[in-house]
């Protein structure tokens, strides 16, 4: 296994020449929406370029936006790249499955067109409209805060598994998310050569060892939040708007009973989207909650803590 890490703007400026002895590859983010450029995109893909850091791209999905503009907006951004480009779909409430899986197969094709090469998708499993076999085409980048890699279907394995967001790595300063590549997939996407340095391996002990304490750290976390929103619960409005989950400017929202409720945390969007997936492996999914009332509905303080 090869290990990676991804980085943007939260990561402030980073000492690559530090970074460089501890990752095999690394993901950048350069854009988002159809107009947004990561202000750390420029500087970070000179210095991996500088020191032979294999990097790729990563946008982060608006899906109220066009598909093919947002995709054309990432190739002129950030042009060629050694890996391939990665599109960030991490919705949390949106039309419908279909209308999803539509955008984002749109946005592969476009980016597919441009870039002559196949690009990536990051999603977790709880991203269900994926189910369809046509995004097999293209590899998997896997967000799954789990001891061990989870299914995600339709693919038959993941390409590069995302498993924590709480990694320190000399060089940046705070959390950094953490990522293992498979050999073959690095090889594929480097042209046949995935001996990107000679860098010694941490003992595969010590690997479980900090994936076992991070999932003892979500796991109490997601047990205060359920407790939280358990005491909470009251029967459902007549609307159905009684409980969901929601992301709006960086933060998770969880609805009750028509009421909003900001969950604390998450100020990477890795951390973000932790707290989303713990709720929704919890089955507090987005039942009969659309975008344009959960942002009409008042905010409510959130005790992390059971009544």
């Amino acid at each position: 296994m090869k290990r990676g890490i991804d980085v943007s703007q939260w990561q402030g400026t980073i000492d690559w020449q530090q970074v460089r002895p501890h990752v095999d590859f690394v993901f950048l983010k350069a854009t988002e929406g159809t107009g947004f450029v990561d202000p750390s995109f420029q500087r970070n893909r000179a210095e991996c370029n500088r020191l032979g850091i294999p990097w790729g791209p990563y946008h982060f999905a608006q899906i109220g936006s066009d598909p093919s503009s947002q995709a054309a907006h990432l190739w002129r951004t950030a042009g060629a790249s050694p890996l391939p480009p990665v599109l960030d779909l991490e919705p949390t409430s949106v039309p419908s499955r279909d209308a999803c899986a539509d955008w984002a197969l749109t946005f592969q094709s476009t980016l597919e067109r441009a870039c002559g090469r196949i690009p990536m998708l990051y999603t977790g499993a709880y991203v269900a409209f994926t189910r369809r076999p046509a995004f097999t085409r293209y590899p998997l980048w896997l967000a799954a805060y789990t001891p061990q890699p989870i299914d995600c279907p339709p693919w038959p394995t993941w390409s590069v598994w995302q498993w924590g967001s709480t990694g320190r790595i000399p060089g940046i300063s705070g959390n950094v998310d953490m990522n293992q590549g498979k050999d073959d997939w690095l090889a594929a996407a480097l042209g046949g050569s995935a001996s990107t340095s000679s860098i010694p391996q941490p003992p595969e002990e010590d690997i479980m060892a900090t994936r076992a304490e991070l999932q003892q750290d979500l796991q109490a976390q997601a047990d205060r939040i359920i407790a939280a929103v358990n005491a909470a619960k009251a029967p459902p409005t007549d609307d159905g708007l009684w409980m969901g989950t929601f992301q709006a400017e960086g933060k998770v929202y969880i609805v009750v009973n028509g009421v909003r409720y900001h969950v604390p945390g998450g100020a990477t969007e890795g951390e973000t989207n932790q707290r989303l997936e713990l709720l929704q492996r919890q089955g507090f999914d987005n039942r009969g909650v659309q975008d344009a009332a959960l942002s009409a509905l008042p905010e409510a303080p959130f005790a992390l803590t059971a009544a």
